[in-house]
């Protein structure tokens, strides 16, 4: 009875404590459920956020999209500072209107073919001109050592005599003759005076030139060689010369149709290999200007991407009622709307909790009551037993279960210490009777072995014959040591006596 009535009332304590503190709580919940901030809906906020997230840090790549369109734009504008052809823009460079690869190769090799050529022609003038200074200088060879007359001088002095003739001829026939002829004829020769003098000079001279000729034919011969050599080499030089004066016109014409090539560029061309290497580095800006395009293509492109997505931003952010600051950056909204999102389903997610941990006390509190109500009634059945048994013992019966568990306890203590003083009782007679017997035995042997030790106590004389007999034990076993030991020297003296 006392083991249910603990085990009862703890359980009621418990389930009363229990019912207390989920009122309690119950009742806290009621108000926090009250003054709880109802989520707003975010979930156009959410599908604005998604896109938003899934661009990435678009406002950093686009930072440094243009931060390198700048670095090539400015590379590409060294770059076309540095060449000294052409003062245009950047922008111009595709509008340029320039000749193509094969065009510029076609002049360089027309060019190469024309630059060769004039080397040609200067070569062969060159050397042309040093056979003519040859052959003058043999003609000349020739007339120091042996003033060689030639066909030309004889032809010379014949039609100057022919000529005489013919003027002395018409002042025969009585026509006049111009003095400025005559006078020609005359100052040919120094010593003479007048036309018929000069005419009878002419033919001696004429017959000196055709004895001479007859005389020295193999000078003669080797001097006409000479001078036709030098008449074929004067031709030779002259024809170079006509072809040479044709290669520069060439070269002159083909001079102004490459500046053609480049005229609507504004561009005064250097040479065609110079003009590839210029035409491949304008190619290279060309394709890096392509390429800075397309950058800032992809720029604009980030740039209206953001801006969607920030206006996007903006809405939802003002529709949800999220407090933002002024020109925030993408990222910066991103974070705030993931603040925001977080706060309002907290919020839904503390209500919910509140909620169901409401419903969840309300239901153990109808549930405790129940459990106390069944308690309450088991209470009463042991109380009425309670009383009965009381009723047995003699105790009255409002007594608790505490003080008549004293009671009982006490007379439950009061018969185990008669239970033990009997006990006690016994094992002093038992003790008593010992003592004796030891004490006959002691006497025994003190009479027997040591009468000195009569007058000693039980105790005392026990312990003195003990020590007696532990010296009589050592003294026996060293007794019995020296008898070997003698035993043993007696049979050696034998056995030696024996060998003696």
């Amino acid at each position: 009875l006392e083991k249910d009535h603990e085990r009862l009332t703890a359980r009621l304590e418990s389930e009363a404590e229990q019912h207390r503190k989920r009122s309690a709580r119950l009742s806290q919940l009621t108000v926090r459920r009250r003054i709880m901030t109802e989520p707003v809906d975010v979930f156009r906020l959410e599908n604005v956020l998604q896109p938003a997230r899934e661009a990435g840090p678009i406002e950093k790549q686009m930072e440094e999209v243009q931060a390198a369109n700048e670095r090539l734009e400015s590379e590409l504008n060294r770059a076309l500072k540095r060449q000294i052809l052409w003062n245009g823009s950047l922008a111009q460079i595709d509008t340029l209107p320039l000749p193509s690869k094969e065009t510029v190769g076609r002049f360089e090799d027309r060019f190469d073919a024309l630059r060769r050529s004039l080397e040609k022609h200067r070569e062969a003038r060159a050397a042309t001109e040093q056979e003519i200074s040859q052959t003058r200088a043999d003609i000349q060879a020739v007339d120091r050592s042996h003033n060689v007359p030639t066909e030309v001088d004889l032809k010379d002095a014949r039609e100057l005599r022919d000529k005489g003739w013919g003027l002395i001829r018409r002042q025969l026939e009585g026509r006049r003759v111009p003095a400025e002829a005559s006078r020609e004829i005359v100052d040919r020769f120094d010593d003479a005076s007048d036309l018929p003098d000069a005419f009878e000079s002419s033919i001696q001279r004429a017959d000196r030139v055709s004895d001479r000729l007859r005389r020295e034919a193999d000078q003669v011969s080797r001097k006409g060689l000479l001078e036709a050599q030098k008449e074929k080499l004067e031709k030779e030089k002259t024809a170079i010369a006509t072809a040479l004066e044709k290669a520069r016109a060439d070269h002159s014409e083909l001079t102004a149709d490459w500046e053609k090539q480049w005229a609507p560029a504004g561009i005064t061309p250097q040479t065609p290999k110079e003009m590839q290497a210029w035409l491949l580095e304008i190619g290279g800006l060309r394709e890096k200007l392509v390429e800075l395009r397309s950058r800032k293509s992809q720029a604009e492109s980030l740039v209206g991407q953001l801006a969607a997505l920030r206006s996007g931003m903006l809405r939802a952010l003002d529709d949800a009622g999220a407090i933002r600051g002024e020109n925030e950056p993408l990222s910066a909204m991103i974070q705030t709307a993931l603040h925001f999102i977080q706060t309002q389903k907290e919020r839904e997610s503390a209500i919910l909790s509140a909620d169901r941990e409401r419903i969840g006390l309300e239901a153990d509190l109808k549930e405790g009551a129940s459990v106390i109500e069944d308690l309450d009634a088991r209470f009463s059945r042991w109380k009425a037993n309670w009383q009965i048994s009381l009723g047995k013992l003699g105790i009255r019966p409002d007594a608790t279960p505490t003080e008549a568990i004293a009671v009982i306890e006490s007379i439950r203590e009061i018969r185990n210490k008669t239970d033990e003083a009997d006990v006690l009782r016994k094992r002093i007679e038992g003790i008593d009777r010992d003592s004796a017997r030891f004490a006959a035995r002691v006497k025994g042997l003190v009479d027997t072995l040591a009468p000195d030790l009569q007058d000693e106590s039980p105790d005392r004389a026990a312990e003195l014959l003990n020590g007696r007999l532990t010296r009589a034990r050592k003294d026996a076993s060293r007794h019995s040591n020296l008898t070997e030991r003698l035993e043993s020297s007696r049979n050696e003296l034998a056995g030696a006596e024996k060998r003696l």
